[in-house]
């Protein structure tokens, strides 16, 4: 299966998108890491993961539809050329949900933690980035599907759709790899999974 097939159920062909409010994803660090991808496409894990989020360090995401011949990315104030790696990563992922004669999107992204710096700014980014889809597009989706949807731009990002403890599944099925909010319980200075 592939990224799209992935998504298949979830689009609706010939949606008019509209422009996002801004979208907030928290960046988050692994307590338990995952040991490599069981499926490099689809970003499934071979072992579940535990990780903590960190409040409010992550990345505010909008999307406006442009008529463009190409998207156009903004990270941290600054526009990117369409041929940076990370402007093609942005498109690609975009280019899941839209049809072949869509409109492309401005895309202003920024980050409240340093970039590409090993402090999961592209997992609080393609979640942020996750939400905006969904709201540009309609979608609809629970926290369940947009933690599948952020998965597919970087593994780690199906975390930051939660805030506090999160798992992410190893799962047995490629929907069924997804992130979930751990209920906590605070004992003195300790927090304790329950």
């Amino acid at each position: 299966m592939d990224k799209r097939a992935t998504l298949a159920g979830w689009l609706a062909p010939g949606v008019i998108t509209t422009a996002s409010d801004e979208h907030f994803a928290p960046s988050n660090i692994a307590l338990c890491k995952y040991w490599g991808k069981r499926d490099q496409q689809l970003n499934l894990p071979v072992n579940a993961s535990l990780s903590v989020s960190l409040g409010h360090l992550g990345t505010h995401t909008r999307l406006v539809p442009i008529d463009y011949s190409a998207d156009e990315i903004w990270l941290n104030g600054e526009k990117l050329v369409p041929s940076a790696p990370f402007c093609q990563r942005i498109s690609a992922f975009l280019d899941l949900f839209r049809d072949a004669e869509q409109n492309h999107f401005r895309v202003t992204t920024r980050n409240s933690i340093p970039t590409a710096a090993g402090l999961a700014s592209s997992a609080s980014g393609f979640a942020a980035l996750a939400q905006a889809v969904n709201d540009s597009f309609g979608l609809q989706l629970s926290k369940e599907q947009l933690s599948v949807v952020a998965r597919l731009g970087s593994g780690s990002a199906c975390r930051s759709i939660y805030s506090g403890f999160v798992e992410w599944q190893m799962g047995q099925r490629m929907m069924a790899a997804t992130a979930m909010l751990l209920p906590c319980k605070v004992i003195g200075r300790v927090c304790v999974s329950v």
